[in-house]
């Protein structure tokens, strides 16, 4: 991921007392409350399997660089001293070291790398390009992420980090002024599950519209989607289900070809990214899914069918 792998450390492993530990100035104040009960009952059953990983930036105080949930749970029963495996390095470093055993310790949010990131290059003097390959990542990834900090209502960050909110859908929010947009526009995304380009589109509307325009939108998009939730997905009749798919799809397609009788030709407008969108579907259905039955054995399906009616 870095040179960092290259680096050799003097290390010492040590029982230092945990009120000498600080969390590093680059953690996120978030925690999982869940994970935190279950790490607790391990180390309450098992012992601490894996020593805190921890440097030492004054005299007699530790910053840890892995292990901020271990800490809390060691804290939370009551134990006054933790294994901790100290190294000997600079600021800089440490701070290298910390992103790269998070990131290889779990997944890290959207929102604990923006923080991250943000924190490399205020305090420990990265560069765009040097924090975003600390995730092996592109300086305009890493640019992406500090926008989702920054420009992300508090609301919807909230969203983010408890993951109800994706990274990418949220970036195309934030094209928007933070507060009452956001939210508006986050309500219709998470209510009518939009996909990142559905969310891009109607971001590009919303930036277009006047308040008249943005209520049109809002009784399109949830017009357009109840349509879809009408059908009755079956799994117990997987054929109903699809055939009842497929035969309101062709009315709504007839309905297309009927209204575009009544026109003459050459049009003078053709909505061609939702042409694509729509012929990409077609298509992903025809490839992915119609492949996998047996045109050749349709007619012995179809007999067999009829021998038991």
């Amino acid at each position: 991921m870095n040179n960092l792998s290259c680096e050799s450390f003097n290390d010492t492993y040590r029982l230092l007392p945990c009120e000498r530990l600080s969390d590093h100035p680059l953690r996120l104040d978030f925690y999982s409350q869940t994970h935190l009960k279950e790490l607790e009952a391990s180390i309450l059953c098992n012992g601490l399997l894996e020593p805190l990983l921890v440097y030492e930036a004054t005299k007699e105080r530790f910053i840890i660089l892995s292990g901020h949930y271990r800490i809390r749970a060691v804290r939370r029963l009551k134990e006054k001293e933790v294994l901790c495996r100290v190294l000997c390095c600079n600021k800089k470093t440490a701070a290298g070291i910390y992103c790269t055993a998070n990131c290889m310790n779990r997944a890290l949010s959207a929102m604990e790398e923006a923080h991250i990131i943000i924190g490399l290059l205020t305090s420990e003097g990265y560069t765009l390009e040097e924090a975003g390959k600390m995730f092996g990542k592109s300086s305009s990834w890493a640019s992406r992420r500090i926008k989702l900090l920054k420009n992300l209502s508090p609301e919807l960050k909230k969203e983010l980090q408890k993951g109800n909110l994706s990274p990418r859908t949220a970036q195309e929010i934030t094209r928007l002024p933070q507060g009452n947009d956001q939210e508006r526009v986050y309500s219709i995304v998470k209510k009518n599950s939009l996909t990142k380009d559905e969310t891009a589109k109607l971001v590009d509307r919303w930036l277009l519209a006047d308040e008249a325009g943005r209520r049109k939108v809002e009784d399109e998009i949830i017009k357009k989607t109840s349509s879809v939730k009408d059908m009755v997905f079956c799994m117990s009749d997987p054929g109903k289900t699809l055939g009842a798919g497929f035969r309101q799809c062709t009315r709504i397609i007839e309905r297309l070809d009927s209204y575009l009788g009544c026109l003459n030709p050459p049009y003078t407008y053709w909505p061609w990214e939702d042409y694509r969108d729509f012929m990409a579907a077609v298509e992903k259905i025809s490839q992915s899914y119609t492949g996998s039955f047996d045109y050749k054995n349709k007619g012995g399906v179809i007999a067999h069918a009829a021998s038991l009616s």
